[in-house]
């Protein structure tokens, strides 16, 4: 066994209709996992007693951000003790990038035997493997450059993953350098659906099934414009092929809600744009059904992003 056996782990426990919160949970870092070439920590959590075949959730945390600050402020780490599932948090190194962005922007760390990339499929077959977690239920979260590398993950590494959510980041391919980001987080560059789609594509040799996606903004976003969440949109509903007249539009308070569904009458596509949210997770903190901490880039607005999205991939009630 290697230093996963030491994790710490709460006794935490869903107190219904209550506001009374445990002690947070903690992540610790697990130093081997894999092969590493985009030379990131991996920090991760169970809760105690996490049965064989529980899911598994992957959060990226974005600029200025480590993966403690992110699990646990937006919420994911009490979510895992509340309904039991595992968190694996990469995290940045500041030799990485000073910012401590993912660089979900270079070539050399975004595509499928790539550098950042690869590290965290090497991490999530660490996690499956040495904790027997349900290979069927790995989902994928994150914002801002997590959010990115959250696109990242779903284009180069589809087979893995059953769902992702991002937020406030950018679609896959949007830039190929660091000054290509900058512009691409004020610019949009035009591309139609079916030239974002052939970016995801042709990024792995997959054929399908592709990971459902939602895709949260909000109208207020300085920092990474809104049309980002409009490129997402056409690049994973042509994907998906529910481009048009699939469309529903559901009306939800404080937020445009638009579900693309396959013929079938599945969700493939969710867009959520929150009205006057800033750069960051959208939280709901307070309550019986409240999780996360408010603070920089975690805006308690109202609304739990992390609980809603837990329940749209069906590990939460």
């Amino acid at each position: 066994m290697n230093k996963s056996t030491s994790l710490e782990r709460s006794h935490a426990s869903h107190a219904a209709a209550t506001d009374e919160r445990p002690e947070p949970a903690t992540l610790t870092e697990i130093n081997e996992f894999g092969v590493n070439p985009g030379a990131l920590r991996l920090l991760f959590y169970a809760p105690i007693g996490l049965p064989s075949d529980a899911p598994l959730v992957i959060v990226l945390h974005g600029a200025s951000q480590t993966a403690h600050d992110y699990a646990h402020g937006a919420g994911w780490l009490t979510l895992a003790d509340r309904f039991g599932f595992a968190v694996l948090s990469p995290e940045q190194t500041l030799e990485n990038n000073v910012l401590r962005c993912f660089n979900w922007f270079e070539p050399a760390d975004n595509s499928r035997q790539g550098g950042e990339a690869f590290s965290i499929q090497e991490m999530v077959r660490w996690a499956i493997d040495v904790h027997a977690l349900d290979a069927n239920r790995v989902f994928l979260t994150g914002l801002s450059s997590g959010g990115a590398m959250t696109a990242v993950m779903l284009a180069t590494y589809p087979e893995m993953f059953a769902a992702g959510a991002v937020i406030s980041g950018l679609p896959y391919g949007a830039a190929e350098n660091m000054w290509g980001a900058v512009r691409a987080m004020s610019h949009g560059n035009g591309q139609s659906s079916r030239e974002w789609g052939d970016k995801v594509r042709g990024a792995s040799s997959n054929k399908g099934p592709w990971p459902c996606v939602s895709i949260w903004h909000g109208d207020n976003d300085s920092t990474v414009r809104v049309g980002a969440s409009d490129d997402l949109i056409s690049q994973w509903t042509n994907v998906h092929g529910v481009e048009g007249d699939f469309v529903e539009v559901l009306a939800d308070e404080g937020r445009s809600h638009r579900i693309w569904r396959s013929a079938d009458g599945r969700p493939k596509v969710k867009s959520h744009r929150i009205n006057d949210l800033a750069h960051g997770t959208p939280l709901m903190t307070e309550g019986a059904d409240g999780c996360g901490t408010a603070g920089p880039f975690l805006l308690d607005v109202g609304i739990s992003s992390s609980a809603e999205i837990a329940r749209s991939w069906g590990i939460a009630d």
